[in-house]
C-alpha cells in the first residue's frame, strides 16, 4: 500500500466516524424519553412505548388525550411526529409546548434533534443552549450539544460538553463514544482509546471495534 492510498484510507475512516458523530443524536431519538424527569406522569406509557421504539402504539395511546392546552400533549405529539420523520409537524408541536411552558427543557432538546437532522445545526445549538439554561443537570442535553458542536467543527467545545455530560451521568455511554471520536479527530488517540474502552464496557459495539482496530492492548 502506498503512502497516498493509506492516507486516503485514514481520511475515509475518520470521515465515517465524523458522520457517525454528527448523525448520532439526530437519528436516534428514542433514548430522549429518559433524559429528564417526565413532565406529566399520565403520559408514562407513551414515554415507555417511545423508548422501546413502538411508535404506532404510542400514537394510538395519544388518541386518549385531548387537552391541547397541555404542553405535555404537544411534546409527545412532537416526539411521535419526529419518529415518523414528519419534521415540520414535529417542530410545530414542540414550539406549541414551549409557548405553553417556556421552561420546557425537553421540548427544546427534542426540537434540537429534529433541526439537527434537517441540517440546521446552529438553530439546534441555540435550542440546546436553552434546554441547558433551564435544566443545568440535563446530561443528555450536554451530550447532544457536544454532537451539534462536533457537526459545526467546534471540537474543543464539543469535548467540554461531553465531559460535562459524563460528570452528570458517568454511565452515559454515548458521551464517552462521541468524546472519543472528537478526541481522535483532534489527534488525541490516547484519550480516544480511553473513552472507547469505557464506552465498549458500557455496551457500545462501535467503540469496541475502533479500540481493537486502533488502540494497543
Amino acid at each position: 500500500m502506498t503512502v497516498a492510498s493509506f492516507a486516503k484510507k485514514v481520511v475515509k475512516f475518520k470521515f465515517k466516524k465524523r458522520l457517525s458523530l454528527i448523525l448520532f443524536c439526530f437519528l436516534v431519538e428514542a433514548h430522549l424519553a429518559n433524559a429528564s424527569p417526565s413532565v406529566n406522569g399520565k403520559y408514562s406509557k407513551v414515554d415507555l412505548y417511545l423508548d422501546l421504539g413502538q411508535t404506532q402504539k404510542a400514537a394510538s395511546l395519544m388518541r386518549n388525550f385531548k387537552d391541547k392546552r397541555d404542553p405535555s400533549y404537544h411534546y409527545y405529539q412532537g416526539r411521535i411526529a419526529s419518529m415518523f420523520k414528519q419534521n415540520q409537524q414535529s417542530i410545530q408541536h414542540f414550539q406549541k409546548a414551549i409557548n405553553l411552558n417556556p421552561k420546557h427543557a425537553k421540548a427544546f432538546a427534542a426540537m434540537a434533534l429534529v433541526k439537527g437532522r434537517m441540517g440546521q445545526f446552529q438553530e439546534a445549538l441555540n435550542d440546546l443552549d436553552r434546554a441547558i439554561a433551564i435544566d443545568p443537570g440535563y446530561a443528555k442535553a450536554y451530550s447532544n450539544r457536544g454532537v451539534t458542536r462536533g457537526a459545526l467543527q467546534q471540537n474543543q467545545a464539543a469535548i467540554s460538553d461531553f465531559s460535562q455530560a459524563i460528570r452528570l451521568d458517568p454511565r452515559l455511554a454515548d458521551a464517552y463514544r462521541n468524546r472519543g471520536i472528537t478526541r481522535e479527530m483532534t489527534g488525541d488517540l490516547k484519550g480516544a482509546c480511553a473513552d472507547w474502552k469505557i464506552a465498549s464496557a458500557l455496551g457500545q459495539e462501535g467503540p469496541g471495534q475502533w479500540f481493537a482496530a486502533q488502540c494497543k492492548s
